[in-house]
């Protein structure tokens, strides 16, 4: 349970870091991600999380009892679960921003995705 509650607080570090210093990132990044679709969000999010992760060593399959042949290797892949983990912290509050801000989230019937309760079976 350690381990998880660690990848929790992790990723909300890397979130949070993130979007302190997205704001200040220079016009021609914004633009390369707009006319080439270079996900500036993506690599921004998983170098705060390697540098996380190398910084403080964090690696959760040697804290769970993996062994790893290959060294660093942990380091890294923690970092990506950590970055992947950020993505879905932001999501989650996201959504729970938009529900205290009353704003319900569309329907199935109304984005036409859902069947039709009026569909002839």
């Amino acid at each position: 349970m350690t381990e998880l509650l660690i990848v929790f607080i992790l990723a909300f570090v890397v979130e949070a870091v993130w979007q302190a210093l997205k704001p200040l990132w220079p016009a021609k990044l914004k633009e390369l991600e707009i006319s080439r679709g270079v996900p500036v969000d993506a690599i921004g999010c998983l170098v705060i999380a390697l540098l996380l992760c190398f910084g403080t060593g964090t690696d959760l399959l040697a804290l769970i009892g993996v062994p790893l042949a290959i060294p660093y290797a942990g380091i890294i892949l923690t970092a990506l679960l950590i970055y992947r983990g950020s993505n879905f912290l932001h999501d989650v509050l996201a959504g729970i921003n938009d529900i205290r801000a009353n704003n319900k989230p569309v329907t199935w019937t109304e984005a036409e995705i859902g069947k039709d309760d009026n569909e002839v079976k």
